[in-house]
């Protein structure tokens, strides 16, 4: 699509009854130069393709239902929920995060029988699909073919305005992120400018090499020669969008994590919240002309739970290259290859020990090394810093070099025995708090480290130890970072882990408290809803998560795992972040599956077990994942009722056990499993039911009982059933009226108070009671304000507000009070604006701000003295 001036808009609706509507719309919209999909692209077959009209509807930028009076053709065919095309595609533009416009025809308009169900289920079927777009977009209302051109052409370009992010912001988003650099660059000239000519030309390249000779430094010098140190030649360059560095060590090859990664860096931790990470880092990537850089792409293996690298890849677009830094030439296309599989040339290899001896040592000294090096990079690196020091007679450390008869580095096989030796005997050499930094380091994992870390885990010798390890060659200073520390390769990392002692039990403890307060810190303090540093969330989770996968006495349940499991969580959810929410979640869970048998079997272990499934399973259902999320809150049930049969008096229990019934039926119903969504709500009812009468001052179980009562309307109103699920849903009404009335300041009660109001309201609405359903959008709109004033920095609190003003808007216009309906749709927008100013990346809230934005400049034609 890049390259294109208007959008591709896919047009989705019953094909005989709106053919008319249809093609006035398509006229239009080609006239103002959009590229349509609609349903006469497949009027040469016999039955719609079901796959063709998803990819499509996959491939669009914005997805436009219309609905009138019949539900549509239902694929016989791998259709399990028995879901009609036009539902299906919907489904699919959920799914891919697709800005999604609804026009309904109204009511009162003229309409043929002939084209309209009359018969169960379809008659049923549309109007749970009609209500639940409406409640999730609202809509606008139709009558004739030019009234419906009018309206999406109008809301198409309220939506162009809102969606084009500012100048200033859209520049930052482009990412620019080199590899780590050499201080000084030596040798390589003909790989340097193979390199260099590719990348010039906008191919993609790969560089191939045994460890330690020196790709990442080749790679960070042709794209400072390319682009600048800074940048400062991208937009000219193949690259105008960015060059992004995927640490595959770091990031452990798996794929959810590279994916995030990259999408996040692309744009933003907010973008595609609720998709899965293969979606978000597709469409990150889609129409990008983006550099994508590999670092360590031997890693990619495919062994579980690693990827392979084509896996890794597959979400990219025609228009990104890569650069692929790895050790294995099978991974690459030769013709893409520049190999370095020689050694430095003498004289470079001369220039880079001189470089790091400061020239020093004496003639005779100096061609021994060089003998013994035989020009390996990571070898001389070592070396040079190593006999820089002071603190040992060169000539006494060659000639232990020379008596150890070594394996010649230029063997493939055996060249990581004598780099070893190096590290050993740098390592050696330092002193003990040297030492003790190393080794804390070695076990935080692969991300760069914050003095502040290293300083809670050792004390205040931190600092300078820190210096000695850079001067000795084993660390360096994260440039791009205030006070944070990296390995310098990634065979230092690793042989830092084998031959350093692990840190004792108090340091280990010492790390695990310095996080507990750090990562509150982090995701607790923003003034801003959007104001969290991902990047930065993203080592803490990476450090904590090494911290706690040495904890397998379960020491750090209290500090470290309960941290993340309830007060990071809970505010990663209120801000949003669902990734860096799963990323938190997943830590706590692997915690939990290196836990001592002996530990992990304890009765108190399993019941934090079934908190840590229940909330990894929000996030997957949050990101789309439904067979995961149903999955993982089975296994989740399966914990909680053993649990229950161990101890049925346990009342906490028992209520834990409901919440899990009420998540697999959530997960069902998202799923299209009517049936099983209502039993399982309906075993989560009987729980709290029984709680109920066991306790009836319990207010959190009253509260609970009303959620059941909810959930069981859901899935009513999801049938159809619009009489049943008004029943159900004034049932649970009452029962959050009147703890509200016991408890004025709890907010959560005041909130849910709220949606139950929404939740009757939207039937009424459904069912064509104007007057009815606007008291119930007033209350939650009294509450919603109320609420907005408490936590200024509660972004759902704050769009609760705006959705509710543009609810009220909708009754309005219906009732006919054009002035009533733009003033209230005025007041929902300037709080929008004010959502998108603060993250311009984050889907839903532009959606939103283009659907106020269309719906003001519908009202404005009504009502034109306003």
């Amino acid at each position: 699509m890049a390259g294109r001036s208007k959008e591709t808009v896919y047009v989705s609706s019953t094909y005989e009854d709106l053919k008319d509507h249809r093609a006035a719309l398509r006229t239009a919209l080609e006239k103002a130069q959009y590229d349509v999909e609609c349903m006469e692209k497949y009027a040469a077959f016999h039955a719609p393709p079901v796959d063709k009209c998803l990819a499509d509807v996959a491939a669009c930028d914005v997805y436009v239902l219309l609905i009138a009076h019949r539900y549509g053709y239902v694929p016989q065919d791998g259709n399990p929920l028995r879901q009609s095309i036009t539902e299906l595609e919907y489904e699919q533009a959920l799914d891919y995060g697709k800005p999604c416009l609804v026009f309904c025809v109204q009511d009162k308009h003229p309409w043929s029988p002939e084209w309209m169900d009359f018969d169960e289920p379809a008659r049923g079927r549309l109007k749970a699909l009609r209500a639940r777009v409406t409640a999730a977009h609202g809509a606008g209302f139709f009558t004739t073919p030019e009234d419906l051109a009018s309206q999406v052409q109008s809301a198409l370009q309220a939506r162009q305005r809102a969606a084009a992010p500012p100048p200033a912001p859209d520049a930052r988003r482009i990412p620019f992120e080199l590899p780590p650099a050499a201080n000084t660059y030596f040798g390589r000239p003909a790989q340097r400018a193979d390199l260099l000519d590719r990348l010039r030309c906008g191919q993609s390249a790969a560089v191939v090499g045994a460890a330690g000779m020196g790709k990442t430094a080749l790679a960070a010098v042709v794209l400072a020669d390319l682009l600048g140190l800074r940048g400062e030649r991208l937009a000219d360059s193949p690259f105008p969008d960015g060059v992004v560095f995927l640490d595959l060590y770091a990031l452990q090859a798996q794929p959810e994590m590279v994916w995030d990664r990259l999408a996040s860096r692309l744009h933003g931790e907010a973008f595609m919240q609720r998709a899965q990470p293969r979606q978000r880092a597709t469409e990150a990537c889609r129409g990008r002309r983006v550099l994508v850089v590999i670092e360590g792409a031997e890693v990619a293996d495919g062994q579980t739970p690693r990827a392979d690298l084509p896996t890794l890849l597959s979400v990219l677009s025609p228009e990104n290259r890569t650069l692929v830094l790895t050790r294995s030439s099978a991974q690459v296309l030769p013709a893409q290859t520049v190999s370095l599989a020689r050694a430095l040339a003498p004289e470079d290899a001369a220039a880079l020990l001189d470089d790091l001896t400061r020239d020093t040592l004496a003639p005779d000294l100096r061609q021994r090394v060089l003998t013994l090096l035989q020009g390996h990079p990571l070898a001389l690196y070592w070396a040079g810093n190593l006999l820089a020091r002071d603190d040992d007679d060169p000539a006494l450390l060659i000639g232990d070099w020379e008596r150890g008869a070594l394996p010649s580095l230029s063997d493939p096989v055996n060249a990581g025995h004598t780099l070893r030796w190096l590290f050993d005997r740098s390592a050696r050499s330092l002193d003990a708090p040297a030492r003790q930094a190393l080794g804390l380091c070695a076990r935080l994992g692969a991300a760069p480290v914050p003095l502040a870390l290293v300083e809670a885990g050792m004390g205040d010798d931190a600092r300078e130890a820190l210096k000695r390890l850079v001067q000795q060659g084993l660390m360096r200073r994260e440039a791009s970072l205030s006070a944070h520390w990296a390995f310098c390769h990634v065979l230092a990392h690793g042989y830092a882990r084998e031959a350093i002692a692990a840190p004792e039990e108090g340091a280990q403890q010492r790390l695990a408290d310095w996080l507990h307060e750090a990562l509150p810190a982090v995701v607790g303090s923003s003034a801003r809803p959007c104001a969290v540093d991902e990047a930065q969330v993203g080592r803490l989770l990476a450090h904590a998560q090494a911290v706690l996968l040495a904890d397998p006495q379960g020491r750090l349940i209290r500090t470290l795992a309960g941290t993340l499991l309830y007060s990071v969580r809970n505010r990663l959810v209120e801000l949003g972040y669902s990734t860096l929410t799963h990323r938190a979640l997943v830590n706590v869970d692997a915690w939990f599956e290196q836990l001592l048998p002996s530990v992990a079997r304890l009765t108190s272990m399993q019941r934090e077990r079934g908190v840590i499934l229940s909330r990894l399973g929000d996030v997957l259902s949050l990101q789309g994942d439904l067979a995961g999320a149903l999955q993982t809150h089975r296994h989740a049930l399966a914990i909680r009722e053993t649990l229950v049969r161990s101890d049925t008096t346990n009342e906490d229990w028992q209520f834990d056990l409901g919440i899990s019934h009420e998540r697999v039926g959530a997960a069902l119903f998202a799923l299209g499993d009517m049936f099983g969504a209502f039993q399982a709500f309906l075993a989560k009812l009987v729980i709290i039911e029984r709680l109920v009468q066991t306790d009836k001052k319990n207010l959190r179980w009253q509260r609970d009982l009303s959620v059941s009562h909810e959930k069981l309307g859901n899935v009513q109103l999801a049938k159809g059933d619009l009489p049943g699920a008004l029943q159900t849903y004034r049932v649970a009404l009452a029962i959050i009226e009147r703890l509200v009335q016991l408890d004025t300041t709890n907010v959560g009660w005041q909130r849910h108070l709220s949606v139950s109001h929404e939740k009757v309201g939207n039937v009424l609405l459904a069912q064509g009671d104007l007057v009815g359903a606007l008291p119930h959008y007033e209350h939650r709109l009294a509450i919603c304000e109320r609420l907005a004033l408490v936590d200024a920095t509660n972004a759902g609190w704050q769009r609760d507000l705006s959705v509710s003003l543009i609810k009220r808007a909708w009754v309005f216009e219906q009732q006919g009070d054009g002035q009533a309906a733009l003033e209230s749709a005025q007041a929902g927008l300037r709080i929008t604006e004010r959502l998108a100013a603060l993250d311009p990346s984050n889907a839903t809230w532009r959606n939103d701000l283009s659907w106020c934005r269309g719906l003001i400049a519908r009202l404005s034609r009504l009502s034109p003295a306003a």
